[in-house]
């Protein structure tokens, strides 16, 4: 399935993550993540045709050309948040048909007309990995962490 995401995520520094071209790539953000369906049918696209694919994402000239369409294609949006994440905080996501809020202690930080078809699931983690993709190339790795981490939280789902 192709990506669709109503999200507060943070990347560590190290990493750029650009969905679009203007967005911050790296820190704490809320974003919202629409890309068009994959056609369904398995004889469209099969595992070698994936496979083809990234190979072609491995070469710097047809790679750019690929990311930059599927950069057109994805509606997204997003706003970095500059906030101390070690201070309990309220996180709310309003997810509707026609639009998408994102709240932290009541406040309202981001409001789009993006709002992605459903439905979506619910993932919550903590990790030390890094991804950048840059023209179109993507890296990935691990970033050392020399002290403890930990997420957590109390969650309520619910319609308003």
């Amino acid at each position: 399935a192709a990506p669709c995401n109503v999200w507060f995520f943070n990347a560590s520094a190290e990493s750029n993550m650009r969905i679009k071209p203007g967005f911050a790539g790296h820190g704490f953000t809320a974003a919202v993540l629409h890309a068009p369906p994959l056609p369904s049918n398995k004889n469209v696209i099969s595992r070698a045709m994936l496979r083809g694919l990234d190979r072609l994402l491995q070469m710097k000239p047809i790679s750019r050309v690929l990311m930059a369409t599927a950069q057109r294609m994805v509606q997204a949006d997003e706003r970095k948040l500059n906030m101390n994440l070690t201070r309990w905080h309220t996180y709310e996501v309003i997810w509707e048909s026609r639009s998408t809020r994102f709240l932290v202690d009541g406040h309202e930080v981001l409001r789009s007309a993006v709002s992605p078809r459903g439905p979506l699931g619910f993932v919550a983690w903590i990790d030390n990995y890094k991804a950048v993709a840059v023209n179109g190339q993507y890296q990935f790795g691990y970033v050392p962490c020399p002290h403890e981490q930990w997420l957590e939280m109390n969650l309520l789902v619910g319609a308003r």
